[in-house]
């Protein structure tokens, strides 16, 4: 899966992220109905604890699908504009798996079982961003995901 997220500015779209999968997930709870949350998963990289390490996590509104078509899903939202602390958008060139204190797993039977690289505390979920935030706080996004 391929993914390619825009950010609208005004009427054309700009700014773009590539990804490989991602999940769209509604918050749970009724206190959270029409808020859903998009996150990406860094490829081969856990914690400490071995759970999978965020690439970025968002959280949008007004979601709805757009369009589907032959491998193509097309889904459009708004970036929630009142909660900064949720929006974990890293800048570019972040990476974590290149920190100087991330190591290679070196668990004998370790329950993933693939080669990954452990990232260091803090590092589970990149850190808030709130100069991003206040660029792109209620603007709308496109998501297209495209099978391979």
């Amino acid at each position: 899966m391929n993914t390619e997220i825009a950010i609208w500015n005004d009427y054309e779209k700009s700014k773009r992220l590539l990804l490989g999968e991602v999940m769209l997930m509604p918050r749970d709870g009724h206190h959270h109905k029409g808020i859903w949350s998009l996150g990406a998963y860094l490829l081969n990289a856990t914690d400490f604890e071995h759970d999978a390490a965020w690439l970025l996590k968002m959280e949008l509104v007004g979601v709805e699908l757009d369009s589907m078509t032959y491998g193509q899903t097309c889904i459009q939202g708004w970036i929630r504009a009142d909660h900064s602390e949720a929006f974990r958008v890293p800048s570019a060139g972040y990476n974590p798996v290149k920190h100087k204190d991330a190591t290679p797993c070196r668990e004998k039977d370790c329950r993933r079982g693939e080669k990954h690289i452990i990232v260091p505390e803090g590092f589970y979920v990149p850190p808030e961003n709130p100069e991003l935030f206040n660029i792109v706080r209620g603007r709308r996004i496109e998501i297209t995901m495209t099978s391979k």
